[in-house]
């Protein structure tokens, strides 16, 4: 089993996410991790028996200037390199021909099919631009034969977790790989959490539908 190492390079984001810490509407300091500290973390990964898989993480991580620097470095270290995304830089062709290129794994952020997830995010448009993204790398990434795995991640929220099932068509509609979801931790914004925490009644209706959407996926 592969060690998962997640990494924050960076804290600035361009979304406005109601319960992240690094939403761009928050007042302070954008910091980025320093070379040196991320010279010497790739150092020890790679020096470690198991084997590594470096996550980087934000803010927005593919707003890093650096990151295929870094991807690159990492990789001829023998370190697998994954990212995960809200997607919105990979409108452009030559920002997902890097990640093609650089990446091991990338993981998008949607939480909703619809405009839902777009309010939640702070961003009009964004569910159809991830989606789209989606289609893009997932026909891109053969003719470049790399083995890029797509995955999307979902918050289950109050207002979305009851349409986890069409999102999960939507996604594989899309190409997606694999989905993989978590509840909505309330420490960083815990307002937030105070609306949009998960009811009882609804998770357990969710465990309920969650073996028939894994039937139907497959």
């Amino acid at each position: 089993m592969a060690l998962v190492v997640v990494c924050r390079v960076l804290t600035a984001c361009n979304l406005a996410c109601g319960f992240c810490a690094f939403d761009r509407r928050l007042p302070g300091d954008r910091t980025t991790l320093d070379d040196a500290r991320l010279a010497r973390l790739i150092e020890l990964l790679a020096a470690h028996p198991q084997p590594a898989l470096l996550s980087w993480l934000g803010g927005e991580p593919l707003l890093w200037r650096d990151w295929p620097r870094w991807s690159a470095r990492a990789r001829s270290a023998g370190l697998r390199v994954s990212a995960t995304s809200n997607g919105s830089t990979l409108v452009s062709a030559t920002a997902r021909a890097a990640v093609i290129e650089h990446l091991d794994e990338l993981t998008l952020s949607l939480d909703a099919p619809d405009a839902r997830h777009d309010a939640l995010r702070g961003w009009p448009g964004g569910a159809l631009r991830v989606l789209a993204a989606l289609r893009a790398l997932a026909r891109e990434r053969a003719p470049a034969g790399a083995a890029l795995r797509l995955r999307a991640n979902a918050v289950l929220m109050r207002s979305t977790i009851g349409d986890f099932a069409a999102l999960c068509s939507a996604l594989a509609d899309a190409g997606v790989d694999e989905i993989c979801f978590n509840l909505l931790g309330g420490r960083d914004r815990p307002e937030f959490h105070a609306r949009e925490s998960v009811l009882p009644a609804q998770f357990a209706a969710f465990l309920r539908e969650l073996p028939a959407i894994r039937a139907r996926l497959e």
